[in-house]
């Protein structure tokens, strides 16, 4: 689940890459009877706040009023802003005087009068592929802002395949996650993303509908650790039943071409019956979630275990219909 200001504690700042934007907020103040007049500068530091420093909270519509909050009240050394909840938060402290509290915070925009703190303002990244380009390239949970995503989606980059930058949207790799789930599971995803897991179809929706063309690559182990693998050149997901539309083919591939097949189905569960197969329910006869038609030549949602099981994790262009593969992922990166 994402909060609307989202913490991410494992993020490394850069003080190189992560200058995005100063914000000058210019209030004038006055003291006593003394009609002085004067300038404060506040520097914007994006994605950050100063935690544990608050001594007071408004709920107000811009940032510019926030800071004017502060400004008068002379306790008030820093500013929280979370834009989503529209609130204000007044710190007594400054990053500086506590820079281990000074932390990222998606969604929160953090105000002082220090010339360097936009240096540590923390980029929003489209996708893992910008993740990428900007040197970070180790494979991990990262938070990521694609389109329709205002408060971030947490994915699991791999930086490392077949030149990085890909969004892993499923991972199998140990059994330790049960993947015959109803439709509900599916839509909203499950698991673990250092582990097993399902990103869930409505994100896939929404990555694939609003970011142009999506590639999708496929990795496939099996029980001698053989490995091989499948590219599509334009995936996406898309309607009410998550419709899949895959190609085409990459043919440099080497597990073969075990998705086309399904080019055009819904995806189905064991709740939720969207295969074309008249003789029975093909999530339930092999126990898994697929965008089966009658029924499959894939099923990477399968059951996991070692042995010839139709019913288990299976590409069968690969290793027939009868072989249940260790391990298997699936990752998009946009074209």
């Amino acid at each position: 689940m994402e909060s609307s200001c989202l913490y991410d504690p494992g993020s490394k700042i850069s003080s190189i890459s992560l200058v995005i934007v100063t914000i000058l907020v210019l209030v004038d103040g006055f003291q006593g009877d003394n009609c002085f007049h004067r300038k404060r500068v506040f520097i914007a530091a994006d994605n950050r706040t100063l935690q544990t420093s608050t001594f007071r909270e408004e709920q107000v519509k811009s940032t510019v009023r926030c800071v004017s909050y502060c400004h008068a009240d002379n306790n008030c050394r820093s500013v929280n802003y979370c834009k989503t909840e529209q609130l204000c938060q007044m710190n007594n402290l400054t990053r500086m005087q506590y820079p281990a509290d000074f932390i990222t915070h998606y969604g929160s925009v953090y105000f002082d009068d220090d010339v360097d703190t936009s240096l540590f303002s923390v980029p929003q990244f489209r996708g893992c592929d910008e993740v990428l380009q900007t040197g970070h390239n180790v494979s991990g949970i990262y938070t990521i802002f694609p389109a329709g995503f205002n408060d971030g989606l947490q994915v699991y980059c791999d930086m490392e395949t077949d030149g990085g930058g890909w969004i892993v949207i499923q991972r199998r790799q140990d059994g330790s996650v049960d993947f015959y789930r109803n439709w509900a599971g599916y839509q909203v995803g499950f698991g673990s993303l250092s582990g097993e897991f399902w990103l869930g179809n409505d994100n896939l929706r929404s990555l694939t509908e609003t970011e142009g063309k999506w590639q999708l690559r496929i990795d496939l182990e099996d029980w001698e650790n053989n490995t091989a693998w499948a590219e599509y050149d334009d995936f996406q997901i898309h309607g009410d039943n998550y419709t899949l539309r895959v190609n085409p083919y990459n043919i440099y591939s080497t597990a073969g071409d075990s998705l086309t097949y399904h080019n055009g189905m819904m995806f189905s569960t064991k709740d939720k019956d969207n295969d074309i197969y008249m003789y029975g329910i093909c999530a339930r006869q092999h126990e898994g979630a697929w965008w089966y038609n009658q029924c499959y030549n894939s099923n990477l949602n399968g059951r996991y275990g070692q042995g010839q099981f139709a019913d288990h994790i299976v590409w069968r262009s690969w290793k027939s219909n009868f072989y249940s593969l260790k391990s298997c992922s699936m990752k998009i990166k946009p074209l």
